[in-house]
């Protein structure tokens, strides 16, 4: 029953990790921290501007970060929704969940089910 309580928590995560917008959210991240890397560089940029405009740089990278970690946290809820279940029903599956055996058949499962979805489901 751990088992299978673990492999479906990993598939709740990957579904729910892919319908999310976490890979737009990293790619803001990844351009402003582009742009601000741009910014430090240039010669032409006097450090009067660059310091404001990488105080505005900073507060768009706060953000992307925090949403992305939002989003993380969010797409765990099958796992913290099995566990609480299990409490219930008086299974184990917090610790099963952080053995090694656990994490790795999660793993396994999460990663095999995202190919599988990303191939038969976007063609």
């Amino acid at each position: 029953m751990l088992w299978l309580l673990a492999a479906f928590s990993g598939i709740g995560f990957v579904e729910i990790f892919l319908r999310l917008p976490v890979r737009a959210e990293i790619s803001k991240l990844i351009g402003t921290a582009g742009k601000s890397a741009r910014v430090i560089r240039s010669t032409r940029i006097s450090d009067h501007w660059k310091e404001k405009v990488l105080l505005v740089y900073s507060g768009q990278i706060f953000q992307s970060t925090v949403g992305v970690t939002f989003r993380i946290v969010l797409a765990l809820g099958p796992l913290v929704g099995l566990t609480i279940l299990a409490t219930f029903l008086a299974l184990p599956l917090a610790e099963f969940m952080l053995s090694w055996q656990g994490l790795l058949f999660t793993t396994i499962v999460a990663l095999a089910y995202a190919k599988l979805r990303v191939r038969f489901v976007s063609g």
